[in-house]
């Protein structure tokens, strides 16, 4: 994609960010936008590896990519 060879098995064989994964999302019931990315980064991570994996990764995280792609005056805080 941009010359650079992309491999999430180093998050894949993580057991301890995978429960972390896990356990995000069981406690994102009341955030359905958190639910939805944590869902589909856990998808990613549990297939067999595909083509499309680093862009389903970024896609994941489109709630990071939405705060920072703004002026930071404009940015909404982090929510814990």
């Amino acid at each position: 994609m941009d010359g650079n060879a992309y491999s999430l098995a180093w998050l894949r064989g993580d057991d301890f960010f995978l429960q972390a994964l896990e356990e995000s999302l069981e406690s994102s019931q009341d955030e359905p936008r958190a639910r939805a990315n944590c869902a589909l980064l856990l998808e990613v991570l549990r297939r067999e590896p595909r083509y499309a994996d680093a862009y389903d990764y970024w896609r994941a995280l489109e709630a990071f990519w939405e705060w920072v792609d703004v002026f930071p005056e404009e940015r909404l805080p982090h929510a814990l």
